[in-house]
């Protein structure tokens, strides 16, 4: 495989379906693929997180004591508050594996996204020492799949394995780090952050 970050946007830019998804995590990322169909329900995703949800794969599946799969998750509202619901809401009820999801509406744009666990206290007053609960913390890249940025290639590349018998601890971790590199707010469409951009007056 080459490893310019433009063979990997030029990549990125031939991805127009599930088919097609699958072949750039194959051949430019180097994941092993076998799409597999499911519906939401299937992993206990609440009503009115399902209704909204059209398709739902499991694109890659590394099976084991700590399990790694790569979800496809098709839905009607492509915004980050959406995508971070779905994907928290699918992690809580299913804490012991480590997955990436890729999120659409249309193929256009692509949602990387995975989600990182940390343990930190949570005030509860009468107690002499607080608790320590599970907080969620999503990172993601957003690709607008037809003119992927320069930021887009770097990020996408840090997500290649490099071996195939890496374990899914190790390919957990180098798909945190990418996606920890991705500088989320550069150019990006003002529907994705809707929430952020109303919060500080920019739409």
């Amino acid at each position: 495989m080459s490893n310019g970050t433009g063979y990997i946007r030029s990549g990125i830019s031939q991805v127009v379906c599930k088919d097609t998804l699958a072949a750039f995590l194959n051949n430019h990322l180097g994941y092993r693929t076998s799409s597999v169909s499911y519906e939401a329900s299937d992993f206990h995703i609440p009503k009115y997180l399902s209704a909204g949800i059209s398709e739902w794969w499991i694109l890659s599946d590394y099976p084991g004591q700590v399990a790694f799969q790569i979800h496809l998750v098709k839905v009607n509202d492509l915004s980050f508050s959406n995508c971070k619901t779905i994907i928290t809401s699918f992690s809580e009820k299913h804490a012991g594996g480590r997955f990436l999801f890729v999120f659409t509406k249309s193929y256009r744009y692509l949602v990387f996204m995975t989600v990182e666990w940390s343990l930190e206290r949570k005030p509860s007053w009468g107690k002499p020492v607080w608790p320590k609960v599970p907080k969620a913390y999503c990172h993601h890249l957003l690709v607008n799949r037809i003119q992927p940025t320069h930021n887009d290639g770097v990020v996408l590349s840090s997500m290649r394995l490099q071996h195939s018998d890496i374990d899914q601890l190790k390919m957990y971790d180098q798909i945190i780090s990418a996606l920890k590199s991705s500088r989320p707010l550069e150019a990006a469409p003002k529907w994705f952050y809707a929430y952020t951009y109303k919060r500080f007056g920019l739409l």
